[in-house]
């Protein structure tokens, strides 16, 4: 799957007609849930082939500001490579620790059973590419997010982190290089942290992002 972010303030649904429009290996396809009206937008070769749609790539598109409250970025803050248009590193690997957290806290088995997946991805992948970036800008992955995300999303991005390395302390180190606070990784490291910090931690978690949702 891929994973499109768009900053628009067009509809989700008029987007994907859109892109659907623009080029001819993308397809519009009914969802598959029961009830549901929405079209799943899918890249590939034609779609009316049932041997060729076991090819098509589905595409999620995320409308900033409307879908998983993602914040918008403006036109300046995206790189493009090869032609393809990206997001920043920093803006990345937050929406990625955000996934994390969401996996985390997700009622259905399966959704819970992705932080495995999300783990790798952050520290495998992720990591050492905001470490060599921030080494190669000089500039760290944290000093960047804060030139242009909102301070809202960049106060749960710091929970999540303080969470993220309380599950995994042995990630604390390479998260204090990427300019997360040391001092908010450390207090949530098991060793020296009571139960009780993570649950006063989550519940503020919790109520931020209802906050957010309800705005």
């Amino acid at each position: 799957d891929v994973d499109m972010v768009v900053c628009t303030p067009l509809p989700q649904e008029e987007v994907k007609r859109r892109i659907a429009a623009h080029n001819e290996r993308v397809h519009l396809v009914p969802s598959k849930t029961p009830g549901m009206n929405y079209r799943v937008l899918r890249y590939g070769t034609d779609a009316s082939d049932s041997c060729s749609a076991l090819k098509l790539i589905k595409v999620d598109v995320l409308v900033a500001e409307e879908n998983l409250c993602i914040p918008s970025i403006t036109s300046d803050r995206i790189l493009h490579v090869n032609g393809w248009p990206l997001p920043p590193l920093s803006f990345l690997f937050l929406l990625r620790l955000q996934g994390w957290s969401d996996h985390r806290h997700a009622e259905l088995d399966h959704h819970r059973e992705k932080t495995e997946v999300d783990v790798t991805d952050l520290s495998l992948h992720l990591v050492p590419y905001c470490l060599a970036s921030a080494i190669a800008g000089g500039r760290t992955l944290w000093d960047d997010a804060q030139q242009y995300l909102p301070d809202r999303f960049l106060r749960l991005s710091r929970a999540r982190a303080a969470a993220f390395v309380y599950e995994h302390p042995w990630a604390a180190d390479d998260w204090a290089t990427l300019g997360f606070p040391a001092t908010e990784l450390e207090i949530r490291r098991p060793i020296a942290s009571p139960f009780s910090l993570l649950v006063e931690y989550e519940t503020e978690t919790e109520s931020e992002e209802s906050d957010i949702s309800s705005s």
